[in-house]
C-alpha cells in the first residue's frame, strides 16, 4: 500500500492526471480486499426472531478503525495533504484530483461526514 500512495508524489510528469486517475481507484479495490466494509445488523422486524431471518457472520473480523485510517490516507496525506498542496499551478492535476474525490468519500460512507466538516472550521480560523 505503502509504494501505491507513493504514486503521488509524482507530481512534475505529464502523466500525472491519468497516474491519479489509476491510483485511486486501485487504492480503493485493495482497501476493500484488506478491509471490507462492514455489513451493518438488519434492524428487528418485531419483538419475536422470525424464521426467514438468517445472521451471517462473517470468520475473519474487520475493524472498520482501520479501514476508516487507509481511507482518510488516502484523503487526507495523498490527495489533500500532497495533490492539493504541492500541484496547485497545474490544473489538470487538480481537476484528476477533484474527479477523484466522490469515489472516496463514497467509500469512506458516514466517515466523510468528519472530513466535510473541517471545511467550515478552518474557513471560521482565518
Amino acid at each position: 500500500m505503502q509504494s501505491l500512495s507513493g504514486t503521488f508524489n509524482q507530481l512534475r510528469d505529464p502523466l500525472t492526471p491519468s497516474l491519479i486517475r489509476a491510483a485511486v481507484p486501485t487504492t480503493l479495490k485493495l482497501i476493500d480486499l484488506i478491509s471490507p466494509p462492514s455489513q451493518a445488523p438488519l434492524p428487528p422486524t418485531s419483538a419475536f426472531p422470525s424464521n426467514d431471518r438468517t445472521i451471517i457472520k462473517s470468520s475473519a473480523r474487520t475493524d472498520p478503525a482501520t479501514r476508516y485510517e487507509r481511507l482518510s490516507t488516502l484523503l487526507g496525506s495523498c490527495l489533500i495533504g500532497t495533490v492539493f498542496m504541492y500541484a496547485y499551478d497545474d490544473p489538470e492535476t487538480i481537476l484528476a484530483a477533484t474527479d477523484m474525490l466522490p469515489p472516496v468519500l463514497t467509500h469512506l460512507g458516514i466517515g466523510a461526514a468528519r472530513w466535510l466538516k473541517v471545511g467550515p472550521c478552518l474557513a471560521l480560523s482565518e
